[in-house]
């Protein structure tokens, strides 16, 4: 919203208008509630990987904010430095294609559980739901592996009986797979 408005406030021939301090005043004011509602936004994403654990799509959701912010930051400097429409579009597009092609090379399943695992090898235990209730990739399971020697008995057997139905599973599927 804030990248379709801009540009139509801050035309060139509005430029000169008496009442363009007070559009930037509001706009400036707009800029910094858009900066605190981000903020708070991100304040909402650390609450649930803190209490949740990091998951794809958790990720997924930070990549989409680090956009959104680099988004606000390119309106603020159309604000400053009035280039054109079309070029804050362009690099609105350039942020966005970014953003896709950095997810693309990032693998999200080994630091979603590399995470995961580090936080349950600390005490946190609420992490260990994302290894026993969510489907878990190879690299998941490999990231998870070094808690077969903890110390923690319930993790080190749970995650042991998990790990042989899961190869069941797979035993299981084979076997029905067509020839």
């Amino acid at each position: 919203m804030t990248t379709a408005i801009v540009p139509l406030i801050f035309q060139p021939s509005l430029r000169y208008d008496p009442r363009i301090k007070t559009i930037r005043t509001l706009s400036r004011s707009w800029g910094a509630l858009n900066f605190l509602f981000g903020l708070a936004v991100i304040n909402r994403m650390r609450i649930y990987i803190d209490d949740n654990g990091l998951t794809r799509m958790r990720i997924i959701g930070l990549r989409g904010i680090v956009c959104v912010r680099v988004g606000l930051v390119l309106v603020n400097y159309k604000i400053r430095k009035q280039p054109s429409f079309g070029w804050l579009m362009e690099a609105q597009v350039w942020t966005f294609q970014a953003t896709i092609y950095l997810a693309a090379l990032t693998p999200m399943n080994p630091i979603a559980h590399t995470y995961n695992t580090h936080q349950i090898l600390t005490g946190q235990f609420a992490f260990v739901v994302q290894i026993t209730y969510h489907d878990m990739s190879d690299e998941g399971w490999i990231a998870a592996s070094c808690l077969r020697d903890t110390e923690h008995s319930i993790i080190r057997e749970g995650l042991a009986a998990t790990m042989v139905q899961r190869e069941q599973n797979a035993i299981h599927t084979n076997d029905r797979t067509p020839s």
